[in-house]
């Protein structure tokens, strides 16, 4: 027979010794397996770390295909402009709202206003103008002549300005005539303390030249130049509201509306006996319209 194992050989191993209740080979029940083998004694190896798989801890979703970068390709800016709404434009508020400040003078039916009618402060009399309702107004304007003449050349600078900055062919008339001083120049009827001027502010507004260069000069307000107080004056006729209130003249440029040349008196409408049903149901029927405002017509109730 062959020698056995020497002892000791396998007892570093580390191999538990065989039971003693061990079934032999020939003694075992049939059908039972036969024992297992031992294996023989390997070294372990440690994993190797590239070839267990990667960590999936991170919180972030995982790029999509498309939004990876491809190697080799640069990211191009994008040049697409931001669109930009426009601003709007800053409101202007109506300036020379006292009367010292203005260059003109205006006049209802040949009053002055309460700063230039001195007669009537010494004497303690009243400064305001009292009209019937719809009754026959005549505002009188007079304004500089150094002032129009000034004027009309600042806005021929700004008009040949544009005009050299958009390129437009046609530039303004080289020959400045009164006409050309007096364009847009408009009287206004508004209630008192309204805060703009304009036509969009007044119950009426009429400019002094016709707008329709068609129907010529036969259409325009009577206006005059005195020589003499090197002034320019005007009278533009007007009736006065069916509503009983205040109100005034103010004389501005329709393209300049912020900017208020002259005041006249205070005008107070007042409804004579025999108009005040007509006057009622004037204010009434304002109520169920949709194109006044509701407040002015209950300050012409107060009135």
């Amino acid at each position: 027979l062959p020698p056995g194992p020497q002892p000791g050989i396998l007892s570093g191993i580390g191999l538990p010794p065989p039971p003693h209740n061990t079934v032999s080979i020939m003694n075992r029940p049939p059908g039972m397996p036969p024992p297992m083998r031992p294996t023989t004694a390997s070294v372990a190896t440690e994993p190797v770390m590239s070839s267990l798989p990667k960590s999936t801890s991170s919180i972030l979703p995982e790029p999509t295909p498309a939004a990876l970068p491809q190697k080799g390709s640069k990211s191009e800016p994008d040049t697409t402009s931001a669109v930009k709404t426009p601003a709007k434009p800053t409101k202007q508020w109506r300036t020379q709202t006292r009367c010292e400040e203005q260059p003109g003078r205006l006049f209802a039916n040949d009053m002055p206003a309460a700063s230039f009618n001195l007669a009537a402060v010494s004497q303690n009399k009243s400064t305001s103008l009292i009209a019937r309702t719809r009754s026959e107004l005549t505002a009188r304007w007079v304004l500089p002549l150094p002032y129009l003449r000034n004027r009309a050349i600042r806005r021929f600078e700004e008009l040949k300005n544009a005009a050299e900055e958009s390129e437009v062919s046609r530039l303004p008339p080289q020959n400045l005539t009164i006409r050309d001083a007096l364009k847009t120049l408009t009287v206004g009827l508004f209630r008192r303390g309204a805060a703009d001027n304009g036509a969009s502010s007044s119950i009426v507004s009429k400019e002094i030249l016709c707008a329709d260069s068609k129907e010529g000069p036969d259409k325009d307000y009577f206006f005059n130049i005195d020589q003499r107080t090197d002034t320019v004056f005007g009278t533009v006729p007007f009736y006065a509201p069916r509503t009983p209130g205040n109100v005034v003249f103010r004389l501005y440029y329709e393209d300049e509306p912020h900017v208020t040349l002259a005041c006249g008196p205070c005008i107070e409408v007042m409804p004579s006996d025999n108009d005040y049903d007509s006057v009622l149901r004037f204010i009434l029927s304002n109520f169920k319209s949709k194109k006044t405002n509701g407040m002015s017509s209950l300050n012409a109730l107060a009135a």
